[in-house]
């Protein structure tokens, strides 16, 4: 079984420090460009090199994201920014966009190269698919099973799964609220995170739940860290760059000691002290309950449980304290599960009774969380990163001096500029040499075995010390080649990649596509004379299609899911017999894959978030496809500028602002399991404080999955000028408001 590589958030070089104290393989982190946490304090192209060499030096490896959508207009600075990261020494990319990610796989030799958890993988066609475009391996989606990772394991790509952290309730890739709601857009590292708000949640009309309905808990797989190893993961994935570096330490300690089987009771209180949102949830991949996947009372950080409320008296509370209280602890408040008030420790005092002033709602019986633990985060905190290395020293009159160091497989050694001389009067002692040998100042080294073979000896202390700083250097120059050397061949291909100053004429194709739910009305279809017609059935599981399809002159097309597992992949492919079928729209890279070896057409579908002429050109050389629907983040001169002959707008239609894997319709009605399911017996919809309301239907395939439909109809009308991609959802969607939609995003 191959060791697995934990690999840890860096989001700031205080995190990167941690990272190398407490034993990750890798990190991840991403530059002032093209991330998916641009809000996040990050690295720049000027400091990385010298950041990345730091880690190398604690044998560390270091992968950056370009994790981001990327526009037609700024394909030549991400390109550039992709060769910067490359010449600063980085081990690997992890990128989203299909034509930036085909732009690396060509231009560089030496890197690994990660598709993004962005694109969703979570079944074999998708990793194949991602492999045939030049990944070295990809980050699953957090929805996959562990079914899925081993059928991606098992397509030969390295595998990197999440165990930890902030879980977000849209497929990744697939989340367009914060872009339609706010203005700002989740692709492309900007989310506002409207799913944090408060919402409604309405039955059939009817109000039954309200909360932070969308909010979920942060993913913890401690306790099952095992399973993922037998799936065949090689990378486990540590979330955090937006959280506090003795977060990362907290994680790095958990799961070192998880991996090793040993006892993780204490790590995980640790790590629920230093963050979790409403406990934690084991995510997706074990078969969950949904239910347990959102935190609709407590938005931020629950800490953990430290004492109860005894008694309330003029805005003071008598607390029954667990453990002792450290100056600076800080505290919330829990009531029924909510947040209703938080306090401060102004003083150390030991576990038991205690009074201490607080604001906000307390009353007797009320749980009292740490959230800010002093003495865990002074800890975590009191070991800096530290390389530990071996020295010797050898003096002899009438030779020159000479000081070697050993450390991190690697060594150094350097002489003195002079002989050294018999004293005079006093000779230079042992200890003298010692205590500058030992002189490792605010460098990562620090020796802690010194031998000094020197007697009867003059030598300068100057000179010792220009020696240690010497050697130093050395040292670190040869652990770095010697890391560099282990990296294979490393360079630029001399490959042509393509010229970005060009650009065709804007002739968008006459065709117009319609995608229709199986509810609305096929008999109209044809009066609405279209060349392509796309078919979304809502239940993969049906048997037959509807007449008026398969009388379609010219065959249908089939909408596939912007999700799909291995057990849904099962379930679609029994579609490709059924008469007419002529072809997909792939709204995820498995299904280029799959059209690829089922033979079919193929027709790039909102999913793929298609936003530059590379992915557009290298999607039609290495998958067939023939037409493709624009990002709906694009604007229509967004659009122009791609200028592609086989290129849709999306024009009217409902706009899927979410995917969603959990069940809604179990977490708003509260019942158990899918024997109670509610799904094709009314309409839910989520409603948020400014009174927009939001439909939630559901798509059966192998599982289930759910889409949060926007409250606003896109009607762009129809044009000459561009193509037009409906997707109605008749009779599902109802009480929508106007002017919720933003035409174009930030």
């Amino acid at each position: 079984m191959i060791k697995p590589t934990l690999l840890s958030p860096a989001g700031t070089p205080e995190a990167l420090k941690k990272a190398a104290v407490y034993g990750a393989g890798a990190v991840y982190l991403g530059t002032d460009k093209f991330n998916a946490r641009l809000k996040a304090e990050n690295f720049n192209t000027h400091n990385l090199k010298e950041w990345i060499d730091f880690a190398h030096l604690f044998g560390i490896k270091v992968y950056v994201t370009l994790n981001t959508m990327i526009k037609e207009n700024e394909m030549a600075e991400a390109e550039k920014t992709a060769d910067s990261v490359f010449d600063s020494g980085a081990d690997g990319l992890i990128i989203t966009d299909p034509g930036l990610l085909d732009y690396c796989a060509k231009r560089y030799s030496g890197i690994e190269i990660f598709a993004s958890t962005q694109l969703s993988v979570m079944n074999k066609y998708g990793a194949i698919a991602m492999k045939n475009i030049g990944a070295d391996g990809v980050v699953v989606a957090r929805e996959a099973k562990t079914e899925d990772i081993s059928a991606i394991a098992s397509a030969n790509v390295k595998t990197e799964v999440f165990i930890h952290g902030a879980m977000c309730v849209c497929a990744s890739g697939n989340c367009y609220l914060s872009s339609m709601a706010d203005g700002y857009s989740g692709n492309r590292g900007l989310c506002a995170q409207p799913c944090r708000k408060k919402y409604t949640a309405f039955f059939n009309g009817k109000k039954v739940r309200e909360g932070y309905l969308l909010s979920m808990k942060d993913l913890c797989t401690a306790e099952r860290i095992s399973e993922f190893l037998q799936a065949g993961a090689t990378t486990f994935k540590i979330e955090g760059r937006n959280r506090r570096a003795e977060y990362a330490a907290g994680a790095l300690l958990l799961y070192s000691e998880a991996l090793k089987k040993n006892p993780i009771t204490q790590k995980l209180t640790d790590m629920k002290k230093l963050f979790n949102r409403g406990d934690y949830t084991e995510g997706y991949a074990f078969e969950n309950s949904p239910s347990e996947f959102i935190s609709d009372q407590i938005q931020g950080h629950k800490g953990y449980t430290a004492g109860k409320v005894q008694s309330v008296n003029n805005g003071k509370i008598k607390v029954f304290f667990y453990e002792n209280v450290e100056k600076g602890n800080a505290y919330k408040i829990i009531s029924g599960g909510m947040e209703t008030g938080n306090a401060l420790a102004h003083e150390s005092f030991p576990k038991g009774s205690a009074v201490i002033s607080f604001r906000g709602v307390a009353k007797p019986g009320d749980d009292l969380n740490v959230t800010t633990d002093k003495k865990l985060l002074d800890e975590i905190n009191s070991l800096q990163p530290k390389i530990h290395l071996k020295a010797v020293f050898k003096a002899e009159a009438g030779q020159k001096a000479s000081l070697t160091l050993f450390g991190q497989d690697s060594k150094a050694t350097v002489f003195g500029n002079c002989q050294c001389q018999r004293p005079e009067n006093h000779p230079t002692t042992e200890i003298d040499i010692r205590k500058a040998i030992l002189k490792t100042g605010n460098t990562v080294f620090i020796i802690d075995e010194a031998e000094i073979l020197a007697e009867n000896v003059f030598i300068p202390i100057s000179s010792i010390n220009d020696m240690r700083r010497e050697a130093i250097k050395q040292l670190t120059d040869n652990i770095l080649f010697n890391y560099n050397k282990n990296r294979g061949q490393r360079g630029y291909k001399d490959v042509c990649i393509g010229d970005h100053e060009s650009r065709r004429e804007f002739n968008t194709p006459k065709n117009k596509i319609l995608c229709l739910s199986e509810n609305s009305d096929f008999s109209s279809l044809y009066n609405n004379i279209s060349d392509i017609v796309v078919y979304r059935p809502w239940d993969f599981n049906k048997k037959d299609i509807p007449e008026a399809l398969k009388k379609r002159v010219g065959g249908w097309y089939l909408d596939l899911p912007y999700l799909a597992g291995e057990k849904d992949i099962a379930v679609i492919k029994k579609w490709f017999s059924f008469e007419g079928f002529k072809g997909v729209v792939a709204n995820n890279v498995y299904a280029l894959q799959l059209s690829k070896e089922a033979d079919c057409e193929v027709i790039g579908g909102l999913g793929l978030n298609i936003a530059n002429k590379h992915t557009v050109e290298m999607l039609k050389e290495r998958f067939g496809m023939k037409y493709f629907i624009y990002s709906q983040e694009l604007t229509r001169k967004e659009c122009s500028e791609i200028a592609d002959p086989g290129g849709y707008i999306f024009l009217s239609g409902d706009i899927y602002d979410m995917t969603l894997s959990h069940c809604p319709y179990m977490t708003s009605l509260k019942y158990k399991d899918c024997a109670e399911c509610k799904a094709t017996s009314g309409l839910l919809e989520y409603v948020d404080e400014l009174g927009n309301r939001f439909a939630i239907v559901r798509r059966k395939v192998g599982r289930c999955y759910f889409s949060l439909i926007n409250c606003a109809y896109l009607d762009g009308g129809g044009s000459e000028e561009c193509g037009t991609y409906h997707a109605e959802i008749s009779g599902l969607v109802s009480g929508r408001t106007n002017g919720r939609l933003r035409k174009g995003v930030k």
